[in-house]
Formats: structure tokens, sequence, C-alpha cells
């Protein structure tokens, strides 16, 4: 990354797509997607690792936490390029799309394919939980 810092490069690239970016109270970058809150992962570090998370795609409530763990590792296995996952208290699901990019206009790419991928995984994680159920 050239003269810019990997933020700056991060802001650019949002920006140039269309997209306004927030800062959080502990200074992460969001932003507002088809009425989901996205977040981005990695501005902090030095490396060209990127994550775009999704929060809160399903709330486990009366399911059986294992039962949601299965479809999250299966999901995560079929699909490849979306990672799901359980927060720590085993109170909901996230998912996210990871990627590395040394350049703004390979983040570009990733930042729309990322945000394609994330709205069909959520679709995609309550149809699966709902055979699973059955």
């Amino acid at each position: 990354m050239e003269n810019i810092t990997k933020k700056e490069m991060v802001r650019n690239a949002f920006e140039s797509l269309g997209y306004k970016l927030a800062v959080d109270e502990d200074g992460d970058f969001f932003l507002r997607y088809e009425l989901k809150t996205i977040y981005v992962i990695g501005t902090d570090c030095d490396d060209d690792f990127f994550s775009l998370l999704l929060p809160r795609i399903y709330t486990v409530d009366d399911d059986d936490p294992a039962v949601v763990m299965l479809v999250c590792n299966k999901l995560t296995r079929d699909l490849k390029i979306a990672k799901y996952f359980l927060n720590e208290s085993l109170e909901c699901v996230n998912v996210s799309c990871e990627f590395f990019c040394s350049d703004e206009q390979s983040l570009k790419n990733s930042i729309e394919h990322s945000l394609d991928v994330l709205g069909i995984a959520s679709s995609k994680f309550r149809l699966v939980l709902e055979e699973a159920k059955k």
C-alpha cells in the first residue's frame, strides 16, 4: 500500500463504490447495506487481510446450539467463501467474508463480491437450518 494508510485505502474504496462508512465507538468501520449493518474488520493490522462481517444473522433462542453449529459448519464447508460461526455466548450466528488485498482496485472488487455473498449467506443459513430441523 503506497503512501496511504490501510484505513484511508478502505475508506477510499468504499466511497468510490458509493458507500458511506461510519465509525463506531470502538473505532471500527461499518456501513448500512440493504438494511443490514456490515463491519469492516482488519483495518488496524499491517497485513493485507480484510474481513466483512455481518453480525447476528440468526438468534439461537430456543434452538439447540449444537444443531445451529452443525449448520454453520456445513455451510462454511459447502460455500467456502463465507464463514459462519456462533458468538462466544452461543446466542447468535455471524457470517463473514475474508480476503487479502494489496491495492485499492482488488479491495473494491472484493468488497462488491463480499457484499453480495453476505446477503446470499444470510438467506441460505435460514433455509439450511429449517431443513436440519425436519
